[in-house]
């Protein structure tokens, strides 16, 4: 994410623009309208797509598919 988003001529500004602009307004949405959201929400970054994937998926879910 951050060799996608930084450009020298802006320093990291790119980098929170991107934050500010897509990851915090997924968080957001998925807070407030994903009623199933429970637990810890991991975020991963798809570098070939540039996009954010969000799993809202709590722990005792995850045990239960692991175990």
């Amino acid at each position: 994410m951050c060799r996608d988003h930084y450009e020298p001529i802006h320093g990291a500004r790119g980098i929170t623009g991107y934050i500010q602009s897509g990851i915090k307004p997924a968080i957001a949405k998925t807070l407030l309208f994903d009623e199933h959201a429970t637990g810890t929400i991991h975020i991963s970054y798809d570098a070939s797509a540039q996009t954010i994937f969000i799993d809202t998926a709590s722990l005792e879910k995850r045990e239960a598919h692991a175990g």
